[in-house]
């Protein structure tokens, strides 16, 4: 396989036509193709369906015209035709017939300026230029009979032939367009705003002639033709400054690029135009001769013989002579400015100059003449553009413009050592830097060895250059000369953080400290560690030199818990409250391995609890994260209770908080507020245990009477504990207060203690006058208590009477049974066995009654149902009067059983409710065949 890179090809291939031709005037615009035959005859072809050829129709009475000029829009879509006599007719795209356009009679149009933004329906304002120099403004559309809109704009002076016109929009402003008039001797420029059509005549372009951005460039010799060239449309180009605009004067060919009218509006104007001389070509040449643009060549054709020149360096690439008959002559040259498509035609030929891979090569033309940046535009393979790289980088060094070839030199495939050998050699370790920064941010993610290799060369790099701009600038101090390298040594720093921030990962740890450290660079070692986020080495290089704010710094942006348990002692203890803050805002760390650290801060500091962090902290866990652990609550009670504050406000307050939940050790609290003497504490937590006597034992000791009976009157089931507790109090009262009457009268408030109670605890010395009323309400309610016992004493007996009446009435109760009586179980006669009547009138027999009350009894009196059954049948055996006795008392409690209650009426046919009527054995047994 040839993997040669292609070369632009030219050739001329002649167009055959279905029948024979004689051409006059031929126009190529958008890919349709429109001739002017002898005889008046005008065809139309839309040459990607070419066997389609339309005959235009021209207007009633212009059959047999001769048809001079043809202008054709860019879009293919309007087309005038010049006929002899100076009359002109329009034909749309879309239709094959001509109308006659009065308005622009006799104006002797030369050349056309198309309006880029021309629709299907309507060419815009467009440009006409005429023989006498005017310049003439006209909207020609479709919808339109009238089209009488002609106006003159502009007039050039001594009324030269104008020979071409070009309008566009401005590149840098879409607001502003320019216009270009070339005549037979001179080229002009104008630039401003298009003006508004308000009634529908108004000339637009009227204001961009009348504007003070404009020049001139006068010729010394005539002008015969002008041409513009292709628009480009691949990814290289794409806009209007790459065009070109060119003329011919005698032999003298002039062209230069669109972009030198496309100028802002405050710049000055100015030409600048290459200069061809024609007879370059051949010795004798001279006019007339035809010329075009392609996109990189400029074609020349000269009677019978076509040349194609590089633009970039005038020499002659593609050469031929056109086949033409004796006598036959060239009379034009076309070009389809779109699709880029080259046209010559004689009176009986026409021939498509083709013009293939045109751009294949323009990168070595533009290399060889030093234009890399251009070089570098064309080149379209990786080789071209290595050549290009290494020939740039290479003249960029000639020019000592070191750094620059080091960026340029990167882009190369250079082997990597030969380059940074030459800047060794050379001393220039800040291009060996740029250079060897250029080829990593190059390499592929997968080159982890060549990248770990480069960026620690690099890094060793950054740290000599550091060093030596803090040698010199000890240097110069040492001898007080002016520092000079502050910019470059800020600049070097702030590239290294970059070059670090960038390629952390490419470098290797262990080898970077290594480097770093050994070269004692402290502040870039730092910058490493937080770049890969090493916070632990950070810390520890924080806290050995006690910089404890900034350890603190870097403990809140980390994310790990192990370091903030390891370095909690240490920071509690120099920074309590910011410690605290960052254990708070870090919700995952686990606050039991926190307690060491805790207890070393309240161990060594002591503070009072409002200033105490560790328990700000502990309360902070609780409330947010609802905590349960036994530790924490225990810790946190002990450092309130071991507290230096007097008051036991915040202690108590805990307790009430956590009365519910006793996520602390009750046992544990209770030694710990007894051992640092929180009575109030202690008598809450006695109470909360449900130690009632100790609790009010612990208030009297210390004398809070006030607080036992708050206490006493909380206890609501226990009336014996609760006298004995009053008492209690009675006594510490009593002893306290030397008996005072109104504190013991405060006693027996709502029958907490009665006197009676506490008279055997007054000591002698206390006088029962103060208590005289007391004691006779007492001796009063007792005389009204024995007299209403006495009352009931009476109503109970009389009670006891009228049950033994009752009983005895019981005892002569009877029945009368009809002989015909059934048992209400088995439904045979009554009479026939021994039987039991209820006085619900129900009858039984005595073994059915008793098989159905061993059915339906409940389970503890069916087994000693049995029990009695089986103890009678034993002792029937017997015949001692002691077993008949016994005999015959448990018959009687069987009987007393089985005829306790009804069956039909009694609480036994209550229980059977939820019973089916049909038992299960029943039911199978019904299903039996």
């Amino acid at each position: 396989m040839d993997h040669r890179d292609p070369s632009p090809t030219f050739s001329l291939e002649k167009v055959v036509f279905p029948y024979d031709l004689t051409v006059s005037v031929m126009e190529v615009k958008h890919n349709i193709l429109v001739m002017g035959l002898c005889g008046g005859r005008l065809l139309r072809m839309d040459l990607e369906h070419p066997e389609e050829i339309q005959d235009l129709e021209m207007p009633h009475k212009y059959v047999d015209v001769v048809i001079e000029r043809l202008f054709l829009s860019p879009n293919g879509k309007h087309l005038i035709v010049g006929i002899r006599g100076d009359e002109y007719i329009y034909f749309h795209g879309d239709s094959t017939r001509g109308k006659l356009l009065t308005q622009l009679k006799g104006l002797g149009i030369k050349c056309i300026a198309w309006n880029s933004q021309a629709t299907d329906t309507s060419t815009k304002d467009i440009l006409l230029g005429s023989y006498n120099g005017n310049v003439y403004e006209t909207n020609i559309q479709v919808l339109n009979k009238q089209n009488k809109y002609v106006k003159s704009v502009y007039q050039v002076s001594e009324k030269s032939e104008i020979i071409g016109l070009h309008m566009d929009e401005s590149s840098n402003n879409v607001d502003y367009h320019y216009i270009v008039v070339i005549t037979d001797r001179k080229i002009e420029y104008f630039m401003g705003k298009k003006g508004k059509n308000i009634s529908g005549d108004t000339p637009v372009t009227l204001d961009i002639f009348l504007s003070n951005v404009k020049g001139s460039q006068v010729f010394e010799t005539k002008n015969s033709q002008y041409s513009i060239s292709p628009i480009l449309f691949h990814e290289y180009c794409n806009n209007m400054s790459d065009r070109y605009i060119g003329w011919i004067s005698e032999c003298n060919l002039f062209y230069g690029s669109l972009k030198m009218f496309d100028i802002n509006v405050s710049e000055k104007f100015s030409f600048t135009l290459t200069h061809l001389l024609m007879d370059t070509i051949k010795k004798d040449f001279t006019l007339p001769f035809f010329f075009c643009f392609t996109h990189y060549h400029i074609i020349v054709v000269k009677q019978s013989e076509i040349y194609l020149l590089s633009r970039l360096n005038h020499q002659i690439v593609f050469s031929e002579k056109i086949p033409l008959a004796l006598g036959e002559k060239i009379l034009g040259l076309v070009t389809d400015t779109y699709k880029s498509s080259y046209w010559v035609y004689s009176k009986d030929s026409v021939y498509e100059i083709v013009v293939s891979n045109e751009d294949c090569n323009i990168w070595n033309l533009f290399l060889k003449n030093n234009d890399y940046i251009k070089a570098l535009k064309f080149a379209k393979k990786n080789s071209h553009y290595d050549i290009i790289y290494r020939k740039y980088g290479m003249d960029l060094i000639k020019q000592n413009k070191v750094h620059d070839a080091a960026k340029i030199l990167a882009k190369t495939t250079f082997p990597i050592e030969e380059i940074a050998l030459k800047f060794i050699s050379m001393k220039d370790y800040d291009a060996l830097r740029i250079y060897l920064l250029e080829k990593l941010s190059m390499m592929k993610k997968g080159a982890i060895i060549q990248k770990t290799i480069l960026s620690t060369w690099l890094l060793f790099l950054y740290i000599t250059k550091m060093n030596l701009l803090e040698d010199i600038q000890r240097q110069k101090n040492f001898f007080n000369l002016p520092d000079t390298t502050q910019t470059e040594n800020k600049e070097i720093q702030n590239e290294f953080r970059e070059f670090i921030d960038k390629y952390k990962y490419d470098l290797n740890r262990e080898a970077s400290y290594y480097l770093i450290n050994s070269h004692g660079r402290q502040n870039e070692l730092l910058t490493y560690a937080e770049s890969i986020n090493d916070y632990a080495y950070i810390l520890k290089y924080w806290i050995r030199n006690q910089n404890y704010d900034s350890a603190l710094d870097v403990l809140n942006k980390q994310d790990s818990p192990e370091l903030i348990y390891k370095y909690a002692s240490i920071l509690i203890l120099q920074r309590p409250k910011a410690t605290v803050d960052i254990w708070m805002l870090h919700s995952d760390i686990d606050p039991l391995k926190l307690i060491p650290a805790i207890i070393d801060y309240n161990q060594q500091y002591k503070p009072l609890i409002e200033h105490n962090q560790t328990i700000r902290y502990l309360f902070f866990v609780i409330d947010q994260t609802s905590i349960t652990d036994s530790i924490i609550h225990n810790t946190l009670l002990s450092l309130l209770a071991s507290s230096e504050n007097e008051d036991e406000a915040t202690l108590l307050q805990y307790l009430e908080w956590q009365k519910s939940k006793h996520y602390y050790s009750q046992d544990f609290a209770l030694r710990t507020c007894i051992q640092y003497k929180r009575i109030l504490s202690s008598v809450y937590l006695y109470f909360e245990m449900n130690f009632f006597e100790e609790a009010i034992d612990l208030a009297l000791e210390y004398d809070n009477i006030d607080l036992a009976t708050t206490l006493a009157d909380k206890i609501e089931d226990n009336h014996i504990l609760k006298k004995k507790l009053w008492i209690k109090i009675a006594k510490k009262v009593i002893i306290q207060y030397d008996g005072d009457a109104k504190r013991l009268q405060f006693l027996m408030k709502n029958n907490r203690l009665s006197i009676e109670d506490l008279i055997p605890l007054y000591p002698d010395s206390i006088k029962i006058d103060d208590f005289k009323e007391d004691i006779c309400s007492v001796l009063k309610d007792y005389s009204s208590n024995i007299d209403f016992l006495l009352k009931k004493m009476e109503e109970l007996t009389q009670s006891a009477d009228n049950i033994r009446n009752s009983i005895e009435d019981h005892n002569n109760w009877f029945v009368i049974l009809n002989a015909e009586e059934e048992c209400n179980i088995c439904r045979n006669m009554l009479l026939n066995e021994q039987f039991y009547v209820f006085p619900c009138q129900h009858c039984f027999h005595k073994d059915c009654l008793f098989l159905k009350v061993s059915e339906d009894t409940t389970s503890w009196q069916y087994r000693r149902i049995q029990d009695l059954q089986s103890l009678i049948s034993k002792f029937k055996n017997d015949i001692s009067g002691k077993q008949v006795q016994q005999c015959k008392k448990l018959t009687k409690e069987l009987d007393d059983i089985i005829s306790s209650e009804c069956i039909l009426c009694g609480s036994t046919m209550i229980r059977s409710i939820d019973k089916s009527f049909i038992d299960n054995n029943m039911e199978t047994s019904f299903w039996n065949i």
